[in-house]
C-alpha cells in the first residue's frame, strides 16, 4: 500500500490561503441559493482533505518519533561502542556499550576528554588520528589500550570518522580477548623458536622437489656453513652420493604413505670435507598451497656408529683370541701328554722290580700323580673342545 507524501506546513497555508480567497471572493459576489449551496459544499470538501492531510501529518510524526526510538534503542543496545565527541574534544554522546567498556556510567561520560580514559602513549595516536580524519575525510581505525577508573584495562579497535558540524564519532570494539590469544600465540612462537634454536638435532623440511625450505640452526653448529647457503638448495648437494639411492626411496614413501618413519643411516658432508652420518625421522604435511612436504629431525650418527663398528672389532678379536687359547690349550695338552705317558710307564716298570718297602711306597705316590695331572690335561682337552665347539658326546648307560 502506497502512501502520499507528506505535505509540508508551508504548502499547507499556501492552499489554505488560497482557498480563503476564492471564498472571500464568493461571499463578496451575489450569489443564489445554489452557488452557496455549493460554495458550502466545496468548503465541506475542502475541510475533509485539511483533516484528512492532518492525519496523514500526525501518522508521518508517529511513524518518524517510532523509527528514531528504534534508532536509539540500536544505538544504545548495540554491543559496539559509540561515542560523539564535540568541536573541543569532549564527550557529547555515549551508548550503554562504550559506558559498559570504560566502566564508568553513562552521564559521568557526557563532557569528558577521551584522555581521562587512554594510557599516555595512546592519548597522541588518538588525537592525531582526529586530525587525519578531518583532512581526509576518512575513517581512521587503529588499537588502542584504554584504562578504566578500577585500575583495569582492556584492548579495542578504536574507528574515528569525521561528522557534519566539526563533530566526530568514535566506534569502539572490545579486542582484549583476540589481543590476548596474539600475546598466547606470539609466547608460543618464542618458545617455539628458542626450542628449535637450542635443538642438538637438525630440524628441517623440504618441498615435493626436495629442496630445503627450512633448516634449524643446529646446521650451522654440526657443518661449519650458515644457514643461507642450504636454503632453495637441493639436499642431493649435501648427501654422499652412495646414499642418494636409499635416502630418496625413503623420502618417497613418507610423502606417499602419509606415515611417520626413520631413515637408513646416511651421510652428510661438513665445511672441512669430513663426512658425518645421520638417521632422520619425519612425516609429510601440507603446506597453504595444499601440497605435499616433508618435515624431519636428523640425529647424528657417527660416534654410536664408529662406538659399534669398534665393538664390532673388539669382538671379532676376543673371538680370534679365544680361538687362539683353545688351540693353544689343546697343543700343549697334547704337547704334556706324551712325556707324561713315559713317565707313567717308567714308574710302571720300577713297580715290577724288587723295591723296598719305602721305594715302592715312592712309586705309588708318583703312579698316582701322574694319573692325575693325565686327568687334569685330560679336563683341559675337554674344555678346548667345547670352546671350539667340537664336544663329542657319548651314549653309554650309567
Amino acid at each position: 500500500m502506497k502512501t502520499k507524501p507528506p505535505v509540508s506546513p508551508q504548502e499547507l497555508r499556501q492552499s489554505a490561503e488560497m482557498q480563503f480567497q476564492v471564498g472571500k471572493k464568493l461571499v463578496q459576489e451575489p450569489t443564489t441559493p445554489e452557488e452557496t449551496k455549493q460554495l458550502l459544499h466545496e468548503l465541506g470538501v475542502h475541510q475533509i482533505q485539511l483533516e484528512m492531510q492532518n492525519e496523514e501529518l500526525r501518522q508521518t510524526q508517529a511513524d518518524l518519533d517510532a523509527s528514531q526510538a528504534r534508532y536509539f534503542d540500536l544505538y544504545d543496545l548495540a554491543p559496539i561502542g559509540y561515542l560523539t565527541f564535540g568541536e573541543p574534544g569532549l564527550i557529547l554522546e555515549a551508548n550503554l556499550a562504550a559506558a559498559n567498556m570504560i566502566g564508568v556510567v553513562r552521564d559521568k561520560l557526557i563532557k569528558q576528554p577521551i584522555n581521562r580514559f587512554l594510557y599516555k602513549e595512546d592519548q597522541d595516536l588518538f588525537y592525531l588520528h582526529r586530525q587525519q580524519a578531518f583532512k581526509s575525510s576518512e575513517p581512521q581505525v587503529s588499537e588502542m589500550l584504554f584504562k578504566r577508573p578500577d585500575g583495569s584495562s582492556f584492548w579495542a579497535q578504536v574507528q574515528a570518522t569525521p561528522a557534519p558540524g566539526g563533530e566526530f564519532w568514535v566506534t569502539l570494539s572490545d579486542i582484549s580477548e583476540r589481543k590476548q590469544a596474539e600475546d598466547a600465540l606470539r609466547l608460543s612462537r618464542e618458545q617455539y623458536k628458542v626450542t628449535i634454536d637450542n635443538s642438538f638435532d637438525i630440524i628441517f623440511t623440504l618441498t615435493a622437489d626436495s629442496t630445503f625450505q627450512f633448516v634449524s640452526r643446529a646446521w650451522e653448529r654440526h657443518f661449519g656453513y650458515p644457514i643461507k647457503e642450504v636454503l632453495g638448495k637441493n639436499f642431493a648437494d649435501f648427501v654422499h652420493p652412495d646414499d642418494m639411492t636409499s635416502l630418496t626411496n625413503y623420502l618417497g614413501k613418507v610423502i606417499s604413505s602419509g606415515k611417520n618413519k626413520t631413515s637408513p643411516p646416511y651421510r652428510v658432508k661438513r665445511s672441512d670435507g669430513t663426512w658425518r652420518s645421520f638417521i632422520a625421522n619425519g612425516s609429510r604435511y601440507a603446506n597453504t598451497d595444499n601440497e605435499w612436504q616433508f618435515i624431519g629431525v636428523a640425529h647424528d650418527m657417527t660416534d654410536q656408529l664408529e662406538a659399534e663398528q669398534n665393538l664390532l672389532h673388539a669382538k671379532a678379536a676376543a673371538e680370534t683370541a679365544n680361538i687362539a687359547k683353545s688351540q693353544f690349550l689343546s697343543t700343549m695338552s697334547h704337547e704334556i701328554r706324551t712325556p707324561m705317558n713315559s713317565v707313567l710307564g717308567v714308574i710302571q716298570l720300577l713297580q715290577q722290580d724288587e723295591l723296598t718297602q719305602e721305594q715302592r711306597e715312592l712309586t705309588e705316590i708318583a703312579m698316582l700323580s701322574g694319573k692325575k695331572l693325565v686327568d687334569l690335561l685330560n679336563d683341559i682337552l675337554d674344555l678346548a673342545k667345547i670352546e671350539a665347539g667340537k664336544i663329542e658326546l657319548e651314549i653309554a648307560d650309567f
